[in-house]
């Protein structure tokens, strides 16, 4: 039995590592090279451990962390292993293999040995545990912190112990600090416990450890709170619930690209349906609406939430993952169980599931996903010389750049942000005045509708001189040689910087 999970982690690690640096890195992982080495220059700048200890507390409730305990721990890392996309991305992979190893040992402790056996098959496979193993972020630490604080949580109520309720409340606190969503999971654990161990409900040392664990979620709700209550632009759009749920079946099951999620969703979903109309003992039924549980009230949380402050996107419900996975190998293995024609019919079933998750797997392989800000970055590097100005539309694709050409020597312009309301004439004056004196601007160019809905800036540059485009995945690099004669007067106020 252990040597099958070896085997199975071993095959999960050679998914998530197999083209791990194939692609550049997208501006979030940049970002945590620059959050993980902002946190550690401001906490050694000086002064005694007092002051460290402060500059830390003020990182770990900053507003755009998101998972500010991921940065605290990637930076010493980054510092012995280097920091190319190889080096970010391999902590997500190692997260991602204790949290394959924690699922299948949580499905087989609540449902069977041979239910944790497929559990830890499926998740070796499935295409979204697979991408975001391989990228700088979070999420897989999100996830693989949710199973440990569940599966010590189960085994506390079960068995107490000091030591039990110590390990669950150091990892959830552990998991507080890795994602502004993760405290969701504590309505998971409250239905755990209602479902699974009622009786353990009176035990001092549940109480004691739901007090414990107060003290150092006050720090993150100060910050939390004045953010929650308020509605405010975050940047996400509105989405409605059953919206939610069909995005999280989607990518649950065909991962990041835009492979037709129909039928892999089709299995995935049938096989968690199956588990949920089983019939069989009633710890097995307990077992299943927990998890149920585990898949809906994180979403109905973000749900409402969102209806003053808009939050969903489906990486930051990454750890309900393994709910679904859980529930759709106990749909098989149930199936199997009753032999006969329906042992055929769930062996071609997860034949079918296997066999759609690796080609999707495949599929993102061979599919470029992320901005090929690498190539882009490099290309205007070695081209533009020292002293020209380069414009960055959108704006944070200067840290992109930046850490992929350090050394250039360069002028960096902000694309004015228009999507408020902006006129050309206030675009022309900003425009006008950040290219004063050259006839040669470098432009650096992606997803912009996010700040530029109009074009406003390129067509203010196509009016004015002639564009060389470079076109790579999902961004431009373009040269722009102003005319000879093209000038302006420059007497309208700067309104749109």
């Amino acid at each position: 039995m252990l040597s099958r999970r070896v085997a199975l982690i071993l095959l999960a690690f050679g998914l998530a590592c197999l083209g791990i640096d194939r692609e550049s890195l997208w501006r979030d992982e940049v970002d945590s090279i620059r959050f993980a080495d902002d946190i550690w220059q401001r906490a050694t700048a000086g002064g005694g451990l007092r002051d460290t200890v402060k500059v830390l507390g003020q990182h770990l409730t900053q507003p755009g962390y998101n998972g500010p305990l991921y940065f605290l721990a990637l930076e010493p890392w980054l510092s012995v292993a280097g920091r190319s996309e190889l080096a970010l991305r391999f902590p997500s992979v190692a997260a991602g293999m204790v949290a394959l190893a924690l699922c299948s040992r949580l499905a087989a402790h609540l449902l069977g040995r041979r239910v944790g056996e497929l559990t830890a098959l499926l998740g070796a496979t499935n295409p979204y545990l697979v991408w975001y193993a391989g990228e700088g972020k979070m999420y897989t630490l999100v996830t693989a912190l949710a199973l440990l604080s569940t599966y010590l949580w189960v085994r506390a109520l079960e068995l107490g112990g000091r030591r039990r309720w110590v390990a669950f409340v150091a990892a959830t606190t552990a998991l507080f600090y890795a994602h502004v969503l993760s405290p969701l999971l504590l309505l998971v654990h409250a239905v755990f416990a209602l479902v699974l161990h009622r009786r353990e409900l009176r035990q001092p040392a549940l109480w004691v450890s739901a007090a414990a664990l107060t003290l150092p979620y006050l720090p993150l709700l100060v910050w939390q709170w004045p953010l929650l209550a308020r509605p405010i632009e975050t940047g996400f759009a509105y989405v409605s619930l059953p919206l939610m749920f069909r995005r999280l079946v989607e990518v649950y099951s065909r991962g990041v690209t835009g492979f037709p999620a129909a039928f892999p969703a089709l299995l995935l979903v049938g096989g968690i349906a199956m588990s949920l109309c089983a019939s069989g003992r009633r710890s097995s039924r307990s077992a299943r609406s927990a998890l149920l549980a585990w898949m809906v009230l994180p979403v109905v949380a973000v749900y409402l939430i969102s209806l003053r402050r808009p939050l969903f996107t489906e990486r930051y419900l990454i750890w309900t993952l393994p709910a679904w996975l859980v529930l759709a190998a106990d749909g098989l293995v149930g199936l199997t169980n009753q032999g006969g024609w329906r042992r055929r019919a769930a062996s071609a079933w997860c034949g079918l599931l296997l066999t759609t998750s690796l080609v999707v797997v495949g599929f993102q392989w061979g599919t470029p996903i992320r901005p090929d800000l690498r190539s882009a970055s490099r290309l205007i590097a070695r081209q533009v010389l020292p002293g020209n100005p380069i414009l960055f539309q959108i704006p944070y694709l200067q840290h992109s750049f930046d850490y992929y050409a350090p050394e250039t020597d360069y002028v960096p312009i902000e694309g004015p942000y228009t999507n408020q309301g902006a006129t050309p004439q206030e675009v022309g004056v900003f425009l006008q005045r950040a290219t004063a004196g050259h006839s040669v601007v470098w432009l650096l160019l992606s997803e912009i509708p996010m700040w530029d809905q109009r074009n406003m800036t390129l067509d203010w540059f196509a009016a004015r001189g002639e564009l060389d485009w470079h076109r790579f995945h999902g961004v431009d690099a373009v040269r722009w040689q102003r005319e000879a004669a093209s000038t302006e007067s420059i007497h309208l106020p700067l309104a749109c910087a």
